[in-house]
């Protein structure tokens, strides 16, 4: 079962019609499928935000993601989930594959991810971004080229 939608979800139908394709979820719908998943893949090479790797982190579920912007910032050295090179796609599913297939792998990712998740407030957030500003600003830097950095440490 797949939940969310992308660029590849119509290959993906088309190659496995097998699969479950529950499409985009939000508010309670979206947390019954978080509480009952297995792992959380997030393979975006374009998200910076990564919410939703937090939502599922709070989850108890592990993730496998790239190594990239806020995504790379949650997966605490591999502890609370699996950072994946941005430019290795079978480095991907090699990791996704080496949790499904272990599953005390998956309760000790999983629950390093919740407690990771539950250490974030918006308050430390929100310090991170001003510094950042603060930082990039005194160097005569544009205050936007610094929320981009924000985002992508």
């Amino acid at each position: 079962m797949l939940v969310g939608d992308g660029p590849e979800r119509t290959r993906l139908a088309a190659l496995h019609p097998e699969f479950i394709f529950c499409g985009t979820q939000t508010g309670e719908a979206l947390a019954h499928h978080y509480a009952s998943a297995d792992l959380f893949l997030f393979p975006s090479r374009t998200e910076t935000f990564g919410n939703v790797v937090l939502e599922a982190m709070a989850s108890g579920l592990p993730v496998v993601a790239y190594d990239y912007a806020a995504a790379a910032l949650h997966m605490a050295g591999g502890q609370a989930g699996m950072a994946v090179p941005l430019d290795d796609p079978a480095g991907f599913a090699r990791a996704a594959l080496r949790l499904s297939r272990s599953p005390p792998l998956r309760a000790r990712t999983g629950s390093l991810a919740c407690e990771h998740a539950c250490r974030m407030d918006w308050a430390g957030v929100v310090m991170r971004f001003e510094t950042l500003l603060h930082h990039y600003g005194a160097r005569g830097q544009h205050a936007r080229n610094a929320a981009s950095l924000a985002m992508v440490r």
